[in-house]
């Protein structure tokens, strides 16, 4: 399973810790190669003055949104030097170093951070996605779980948590954190996504449905989230819903190959050629022959007596397929 399906979720900000600046938030790297920088809040309280790290800090942001890293560093460096324990400094430096590949610089700044500040979550997940990048999987989830004990509500190291836990064949592990993100954050289609694959993964078709509807908020879903329902149907002896599906999928995206060759299956089963066979030409349209269907097809129409149809797809099966060796005698006997 690969990390493209992780998408970046905007984080909620971070409760001020006694002393800290209102409206302080951390730099915040969501995955390997993708960043998120929430930002500091500008505005101060008119009776509060602002601290010479605050100040540093501020600066260093605004060099680095203009994207100005070298100049942004500096100045975190030199923040670090008259306060080495200010935790937001730190992220951001290790936010720089983390995105500069420099991820044992990273790592130190994050576990230092972590140790200036033991409420907040950020430096554990942020030090997870490096142990992620690492290989370090057992590691990296043990410090997603610690994040999540820290602040249950955020959705993204619950997320983080349940694809890992997917990625390392932890099923029901995953699904009970994939609840827990898409009850932190009922949009996170994503989450609703995973978890339904998962369910249907493990024979929970009715579930599977419920969380694939949901995960078609995103109509970037669509395309798989239907496909998965129209076989969440099938596997319920529901054919009309499961074409209904498939065909969904299908408008959505309309080279899903997929959802054609199902509703091809679906057309067979039913025992109509015709739409079987409109369902393979759009298939092959896209410039894609599947054997199985040809074979199938060609057994179909000999069974009708229609045996030119029959040998047309004989060929192709074995076209697409020499190992078919049933295409391959269908072949010759019509030859």
């Amino acid at each position: 399973m690969s990390a493209q399906s992780a998408r970046v979720i905007p984080l909620n900000q971070k409760p001020a810790a006694a002393g800290s600046a209102p409206g302080t938030r951390y730099l915040t790297p969501l995955e390997p190669d993708s960043f998120q920088l929430e930002g500091v809040a500008r505005s101060e309280p008119a009776e509060r003055t602002t601290t010479a790290v605050e100040s540093l800090l501020a600066e260093a942001l605004d060099a680095l949104e203009k994207g100005n890293a070298p100049e942004a560093a500096r100045l975190l460096e030199q923040s670090l030097r008259n306060s080495p324990n200010h935790t937001e400094t730190l992220l951001a430096l290790g936010y720089l170093r983390h995105e500069e590949g420099k991820l044992d610089d990273a790592s130190d700044l994050y576990r230092r951070a972590a140790l200036s500040d033991t409420s907040a979550w950020q430096p554990r997940y942020n030090q997870a996605l490096i142990l992620e990048t690492q290989g370090e999987t057992a590691e990296a989830i043990a410090m997603l779980t610690h994040a999540c004990a820290i602040s249950p509500s955020e959705p993204a190291p619950l997320y983080r948590l349940a694809w890992l836990l997917e990625s390392s064949g932890c099923d029901s592990e995953a699904v009970y954190w994939y609840k827990r993100a898409t009850t932190a954050a009922p949009n996170l289609f994503e989450a609703w996504l995973r978890l339904g694959l998962l369910q249907l993964r493990m024979g929970a078709c009715a579930e599977a449905i419920e969380s694939l509807d949901r995960a078609m908020g995103d109509d970037a879903n669509l395309p798989l989230a239907a496909y998965h329902m129209g076989l969440c149907h099938l596997n319920l002896a529901q054919p009309e819903l499961a074409q209904q599906a498939f065909e969904a999928s299908c408008s959505a995206e309309p080279t899903a190959t997929d959802s054609l060759l199902a509703l091809a299956a679906l057309a067979l089963a039913q025992g109509d050629l015709d739409a079987a066979e409109r369902h393979d030409r759009a298939v092959r349209a896209l410039g894609q022959v599947s054997a199985p269907l040809s074979l199938r097809l060609a057994q179909a129409w000999q069974a009708c007596g229609e045996n030119e149809l029959a040998r047309l797809h004989f060929r192709r099966a074995v076209q697409a397929d020499p190992s078919l060796a049933v295409g391959y005698f269908g072949v010759q006997s019509h030859s």
